[in-house]
């Protein structure tokens, strides 16, 4: 595995680690589109788990997944942070790999795929979708860049080179 590779091949998961992985894509699928996921999309979650393992790939990329597992507000954050400043990171790997799934099957990628509500309507939508990914990029950025900053003085927020499967 290279130094800036955050997936490996993995053994099989134990049932913990399962329970945990039907927790999280849970998570993700109600903050993606809404809706809870189905026990198929679940199953293919699961299942790229098992077959790959996906780890940090330093201690601030570990940070930053423990808070995105901190509820749906932890979460926001997280996406928030990884999405414009920490772009390569287990969360955003974790989030891009629910969204396939989710694009890819019933229901969730009626609610992906729905069109925009027209004319006006698009630039209401639009325009709280941004103020609200602002209020949570700042946020996030206010807290999360200060321990950002630490960890990078303290040299743990790069890429790790010998970093021992998750």
């Amino acid at each position: 595995m290279t130094s800036t590779s955050l997936i490996a091949p993995s053994p099989a998961a134990p049932s913990a680690d399962i329970r945990a992985l039907r927790n999280e894509f849970d998570r993700h699928a109600s903050y993606l589109t809404g809706l809870p996921p189905t026990p198929y999309q679940v199953e293919k979650y699961v299942d790229f788990h098992a077959r790959r393992t996906l780890q940090p790939a330093s201690d601030f990329d570990a940070l930053l997944f423990r808070i995105s597992r901190l509820g749906r507000l932890g979460l926001v954050l997280a996406d928030a942070y990884t999405g414009t400043l920490y772009r390569v990171s287990l969360v955003r790997v974790k989030l891009m790999l629910a969204l396939a799934i989710l694009e890819c099957s019933e229901p969730s990628f009626r609610v992906i795929d729905a069109p925009d509500p027209g004319a006006a309507g698009v630039f209401v939508a639009m325009g709280v979708r941004v103020a609200r990914a602002a209020v949570a990029l700042l946020v996030a950025a206010a807290l999360l860049a200060p321990l950002h900053l630490i960890y990078a003085l303290a040299g743990r927020a790069g890429r790790s080179k010998n970093r021992s499967a998750a």
